[in-house]
């Protein structure tokens, strides 16, 4: 820094404050004031100086200059880090709830005895397999909260890994898609069937609630599906 040079010098001319204030023709409070940084010289004092240590006022300067460069590059490489970190998560939250909804949409109408232990077992009023789902819904928010937060970085990914990515989030579009259909037709009939014979209460039309959190899933994973491919064409 400007400062450190300044000191720096006069302590290599073996000069006091007072001493090199006389011969720059300030007081020794601005002399002072330079080294600790809270003041810079103006151009005629650093034309002063730079001809009494007979160094160029470059010299004098480009510290300072490298290091708030530096400082800055660091900056941007550890915000850029930071966003890739938060994208990679993001993903990761998003395949995870999509596979959650997915499995746990198979396991319900291949051994639906399974979720309703989960019913069972929920310790409070509201149904706990539509607990698990929501959770699996806001997980995908959340990822694709992260995923857009903050754009416009330097790219995460290179080329491969943004079509893989768009191949990926299609097929759990698809995925997603079947295993709602597949849900509410189950759970309809269900409650069809229960109003009939077995005295339930719940209209089956209830079986479209599933509609929503599956609809979220899908489309997150539909969204991220065009986002992937867009960034795929750009690096082609």
């Amino acid at each position: 820094m400007l400062s450190e040079k300044i000191y720096t010098l006069r302590r290599k001319g073996g000069l006091s404050q007072e001493q090199l204030a006389e011969k720059i023709g300030v007081s020794r409070q601005a002399i002072s004031k330079w080294e600790t940084g809270m003041s810079t010289p103006e151009l005629d004092k650093l034309k002063a100086l730079s001809e009494y240590f007979q160094v160029t006022i470059d010299e004098l300067t480009k510290n300072q200059a490298g290091s708030a460069s530096k400082n800055s590059t660091k900056e941007t490489e550890d915000l850029t880090s930071s966003k890739a970190g938060e994208s990679k998560i993001g993903i990761f939250f998003c395949l995870i709830g999509a596979v959650c909804l997915t499995l746990f949409g198979i396991l319900t109408v291949m051994h639906p005895s399974s979720v309703d232990q989960i019913n069972a077992s929920s310790m409070i009023t509201l149904n706990g397999k539509r607990i698990l789902i929501t959770k699996f819904a806001q997980l995908m928010l959340l990822g694709i909260i992260l995923i857009f937060k903050k754009k416009k970085t330097k790219e995460v990914f290179v080329m491969k890994k943004y079509e893989y990515l768009t191949y990926l989030f299609a097929a759990l579009t698809i995925l997603l898609s079947n295993v709602m259909c597949a849900m509410v037709a189950y759970n309809y009939c269900t409650l069809q069937w229960g109003g009939r014979y077995a005295g339930y209460s719940a209209p089956p039309s209830v079986a479209f609630v599933y509609c929503i959190p599956y609809g979220i899933g899908i489309i997150i994973c539909g969204i991220l599906t065009w986002v992937f491919n867009k960034k795929h064409q750009k690096s082609l």
